[in-house]
């Protein structure tokens, strides 16, 4: 469809930017005791990711467009549907994945399997590559599809409700969550950031306060 409203996107960007910084400023604070002035412009944070568009145009004149789900660096990439009726996240990084995938799906390809296995190839006839994927991982269910994708080399993953992210094994494992009590609801699972700083991972210390839990207090 015709392009939306990105609803702010400046100002909640601009704040992960500043709230990034703020934590480089405490590092730092620790590591040599000298204080940092932070601070953060809404359009330079806007330019950090959009990076791709202008150096694309600027040096090759290519408009980058939207492609929903496919790459330019991984093919095929995009959401295919399994027996069970489940979604499945699939992405090929490399020419090895894709021929692992070849040998273990035996997907149906016009012209036979040589013609797409560059990555080159199956970026010129994306739907062709697609559509026979889609028919090979449809054949079986999520739990089976997804361990021999997996075992090919090829990225996947079951499409998942945000109601259940905190279930997923993986996540689970990295220590993505961090378990609080709740005086209502009992253990929750919390977020955390993605990434450690000095081995810590960070995230809320405390579940989230009941109304009025801290009237008294303030």
């Amino acid at each position: 469809g015709p392009p939306v409203g990105a609803k702010a996107f400046g100002d909640f960007n601009g704040s992960v930017h500043a709230a990034f910084a703020t934590l480089l400023a405490l590092a730092r604070r620790r590591a040599t005791g000298r204080g940092t002035q932070v601070e953060v412009a809404l359009a330079e944070a806007c330019l950090s990711v959009t990076a791709d568009q202008v150096i694309e145009y600027s040096g090759a004149g290519h408009l980058i467009r939207r492609a929903g789900s496919r790459r330019r660096d991984a093919a095929p990439q995009g959401i295919f549907p399994a027996a069970d009726g489940k979604w499945i996240a699939v992405s090929v990084p490399t020419d090895a994945a894709w021929a692992a995938f070849v040998a273990a799906f035996d997907p149906e390809l016009p012209g036979g399997p040589g013609q797409f296995a560059s990555l080159t190839g199956r970026l010129a006839a994306p739907d062709v590559v697609e559509s026979a994927v889609e028919k090979a991982v449809s054949g079986g269910g999520s739990g089976t599809v997804v361990p021999r994708l997996r075992g090919a080399g090829v990225a996947a993953e079951v499409v998942t409700s945000p109601s259940f992210v905190d279930e997923d094994p993986d996540l689970l494992a990295a220590g993505f969550f961090r378990t609080l009590p709740h005086p209502l609801h009992g253990p929750m699972n919390h977020i955390t950031l993605p990434f450690t700083i000095d081995g810590r991972r960070l995230g809320p210390a405390t579940a989230a306060p009941l109304y009025g839990q801290d009237n008294q207090l303030l």
